[in-house]
Formats: C-alpha cells, structure tokens, sequence
C-alpha cells in the first residue's frame, strides 16, 4: 500500500477514531485504527466491537492495500509532524510515514485480523438535528440501569418513533425520565434499545461540530450518518417495559418549586443520609415545603423553602442521589411535582418546556420510618 494525504485531514479523522479505539484490549486488535485504500478515497475504521466508526478521506491512491496501527501511536505521532502531504508506505506488518525529510515506521498487525467493517444500515430513516438528538440524550440517559447484567434491555435507552413524535427512555427500575420530540416523519415506526457507550460517541461527534444528516435503525443496528462518517452500534435485545403503562394519571396534588433553591437545600441536608438507606423527607404544607434528615450517629438537618402549594399536608421521602440527578436534568427554573401517596409513583416536570416537546420523569419514593 502507498498513499499520499494530507496530514491535516488524517491527523483530524485518527484523534476522532481513537476515542472509540480501547486504549488496552484483552484483543489487541482493537487498540488499532483499521487503514484500507478504495478506488479514489481512504477508509479509516475503529471499533471497540460495540461500536464501529467509519471515516472516508481523501488522498491520493498510488498502491492499493490495507492494514491496522494502534491509534495511540499513531495520533501522537501525527500531532507532531508539520502540516504538510504525508507519503504512507505498508509492506508486510510494518507502515512507514514520511514528511519533510522525516521517516517514522510503526509495527502494525495485518488488516484481516480486523474485525469486518459492518455494510451500511438499512431500515427506518429519522431526520433530526444532531444538537436535539443530543439534548434528548442527555435528559434520559442518566437513568439506564448499571447494576448488573441481569437486566440486559434497561442498560440501554429506549429509541422509539412513530408518524412525526421520536421518543427516548431511560430506566432503572426506581426513576423513569421520558422525553418526546416533533420530527420529520419518519420512513417507518420502529422502537430500539440503544447502548450509552455508543450515545457517548455520538455526544462527542456533535459537540465536535459534526453534522448529523440522518439515523438508520435496522434490526440489529443503528448507524449515525455524518456523511463520509459513520457511527454504528449493534442494538440491546430484549423487550423493554411498555413505559405509558407506568405514567400516573390520577396524581391530584400539584407543588411547584424553585428548582436550584430545592437542589442547594436537598445537596446540604442530604450530608447526613446515606442514599441507599435514608431518604430525604419532603413534608409540604400550604406554601412550605419541610426537608428533613436523621441519621442515627451522624447527625440531623432541616430547612424550610417556600413552594406553590394549596392543598393537604403530605409528606414523601425520596433517595438524595436520585432526586439529585432528576432535578439537575431538568430544563427549566421551577418544577412541578404531581403527588399521590408515600407509596405511590412522583411525576416531576419542567413547568416551560418548548411547545414542540414533552419531558418528564417519574421517580420511585423511598419508605419512610
């Protein structure tokens, strides 16, 4: 294999790839960014055989070929040289860079010993805006279950679409945050279970500035179409809970807090909890809203912040780290949370959210002594 290309435009697509790319393997292979030439482009590919990203450059073909590098060696190796056209040379298992009078060689493994590069997706077509793909991630995904492995389809996040509404899930078993969004019709509903692993990839690409043209479900994959690049990920099996059965629809009292004022007191009384074990107690009262902590050889802490409430006295008690995390998600100053029993499901939403949009986030109560 002999090419010629640009070292801005590789040294670009290697710092991309080596973030999927595992830094140690228990399969050295995969430490390695995948090179292979194409009738009038190069493919570079990593994977971390959850995940699979393809990227096409361009550069000029003089011997056709492929092999693999490891992608540290070689990023840091790129970051260094001028920004000048790079000559690549593969003979054998050995790959040599020359630049302005340098000449750098690199051990590489052979190409086949690469995992297969997966043929472009076919399936449902979704059209969204990378940014509001990402936004909808974001308020979800802190939910996916990570205890173990004995919950395979709640260790990813639920994708599912239907006429012009996407919908992503999250649960793990105690909070469920739920997001809806307008979109483009899409080509055909489907539902899918997407992993975190390969939803973090896809924040990386669009905070890189990256534009999302299109996603492609298929039935055991989903791929993210950039254009010359592509992050693909095989899909979670298994059948995830029908989550419109679990939104209460009779939660009858209505409290509306200030948001970072409920996040500041429940992150200073929470300072005597253990999460797992002690909750956080939510006594409201016309216009009050008591928090309260007692951990027997600890301590104890209490505050008091004014709420929008009208209703009967009521308290609730929930674990600090889940309240936390759901608070710190939502969007916007004031929350609403709709009550029922100590025992029974919280639906908390934002009170503005965009007219195009739905979120909101069930949590399960803690029992209190």
């Amino acid at each position: 294999m002999k090419i010629r290309v640009q070292k801005a435009i590789l040294d670009k697509a290697v710092q991309k790839l080596r973030k999927v790319a595992p830094a140690r393997s228990k399969i050295p292979i995969l430490s390695n960014v995948l090179i292979s030439t194409r009738e009038s482009d190069l493919l570079l590919a990593a994977t971390d055989l959850e995940s699979f990203i393809t990227i096409s450059i361009a550069a000029e073909i003089k011997e056709t070929g492929s092999i693999t590098v490891r992608a540290k060696q070689l990023a840091e190796l790129l970051k260094g040289i001028p920004d000048l056209p790079v000559t690549i040379t593969a003979e054998g298992i050995k790959i040599s860079l020359e630049v302005n009078g340098g000449h750098y060689t690199l051990m590489g493994f052979p190409a086949g010993d690469f995992p297969a590069v997966p043929v472009r997706a076919k399936g449902a077509i979704l059209e969204i805006d990378g940014k509001e793909l990402v936004e909808m991630v974001h308020k979800t995904s802190y939910a996916v279950y990570t205890k173990d492995k004995t919950r395979p389809a709640l260790m990813g996040v639920l994708f599912k679409a239907a006429g012009s509404r996407l919908t992503l899930g999250a649960t793990d078993g105690r909070r469920l945050p739920i997001v809806s969004r307008n979109i483009s019709p899409v080509s055909k509903g489907f539902q899918a279970i997407v992993s975190p692993k390969a939803l973090c990839s896809l924040t990386r690409l669009i905070v890189g500035k990256e534009m999302l043209k299109q996603v492609i479900v298929g039935q055991d994959r989903i791929e993210f179409d950039f254009g010359e690049l592509h992050l693909s990920s095989r899909l979670i099996e298994g059948e995830y809970p029908v989550y419109e059965n679990m939104i209460p629809k009779e939660n009858q009292r209505k409290m509306i807090a200030d948001r970072g004022q409920l996040i500041a007191a429940i992150e200073r009384v929470s300072v005597m909890t253990d999460p797992e074990q002690i909750p956080v107690c939510f006594s409201v009262s016309r216009g009050m809203l008591d928090l309260s902590t007692k951990n027997n050889g600890v301590g104890e802490a209490r505050e008091q912040l004014p709420v929008e409430y009208e209703q009967d006295d009521f308290t609730v008690g929930f674990s600090s780290t889940f309240i936390l995390d759901l608070l710190k998600h939502m969007p916007s100053d004031k929350v609403l949370f709709e009550l029922d029993s100590p025992a029974s499901c919280v639906v908390i939403r934002p009170t503005i959210q965009p007219k195009e949009e739905d979120y909101l986030c069930l949590i399960m109560p803690m029992r209190l002594e």
